[in-house]
């Protein structure tokens, strides 16, 4: 319910469900997670896949 009540899009709450399932959080720690904003954090950090990775490669790079 946490995460429901706390995300609006799709792939937020399934990025979620992952970090959580692989992380073995607890519901403090998720609780923790969604107040820190974890996700969009993690999708603001720098990378250069596009410049990278050829286009054949671009659909399989990680949701952060």
């Amino acid at each position: 319910m946490e995460i429901l009540r706390n995300t609006k899009e799709l792939n937020e709450r399934l990025f979620y469900i992952r970090e959580c399932a692989s992380g073995y959080w607890s519901r403090r720690l998720l609780r923790t997670r969604l107040k820190e904003d974890l996700y969009n954090r993690k999708g603001a950090l720098v990378n250069n896949f596009s410049e990278t990775l050829p286009d054949s490669y671009k659909d399989f790079t990680p949701i952060m």
